[in-house]
């Protein structure tokens, strides 16, 4: 395990409670899971049982199970920030090289396609605004954070990738990365 800084675990924590604990009980649990893709299906317009939804659903799935493999070491099916914290810590230098778990790749291209609202791969400014406002950004820090992970140009899918490892990973606070979540 590769010891997290205070500035990781300070990130890794906004993770936790921005993205993954959607009921902000402080442990992510399944129905976490369910109410991020309600948010996420209500702010994109899917239909349950539509494709999109159906897909989302089943990458969701995938994600909670890795997650539990990984990170719920008590097996009680509930990852407490202390439990995420381990997790981090024993995937970072993976990460560092590009190499996710494969639940987390799962969960990465998912937050990829599900800010780019328009299916054309690249996330704009507006996409990346539509998405975050639902998890509590001000659209004022969203386009400040856009213009500092992107210099203002559209964000295609390998440079999120890059950008999600660096903010996974960057001890540097200067690192355009840390601005990923606004």
């Amino acid at each position: 395990m590769a010891p997290l800084s205070d500035f990781q675990k300070k990130k890794i924590l906004k993770l936790f409670t921005m993205l993954y604990d959607s009921n902000k009980d402080g442990v992510i649990e399944k129905q976490d899971f369910d109410i991020y893709l309600q948010r996420v299906s209500d702010v994109l317009q899917w239909s349950k049982g539509s494709e999109k939804y159906v897909n989302a659903q089943e990458t969701l799935d995938i994600v909670w199970k890795g997650l539990v493999e990984y990170a719920d070491t008590n097996k009680d099916s509930k990852i407490t920030e202390e439990e995420w914290l381990r997790m981090w810590g024993d995937c970072l230098a993976d990460i560092e090289k590009g190499q996710f778990p494969a639940w987390q790749k799962k969960y990465m291209d998912l937050m990829f396609d599900v800010n780019d609202k328009s299916g054309d791969d690249f996330i704009d400014c507006s996409e990346y605004t539509t998405f975050l406002t639902r998890f509590g950004v001000t659209e004022k820090a969203c386009g400040q954070a856009f213009q500092q992970i992107s210099g203002g140009k559209n964000i295609t899918r390998d440079q999120f990738a890059s950008l999600w490892r660096g903010y996974l990973t960057s001890n540097d606070p200067k690192s355009a990365a840390n601005y990923l979540l606004g």
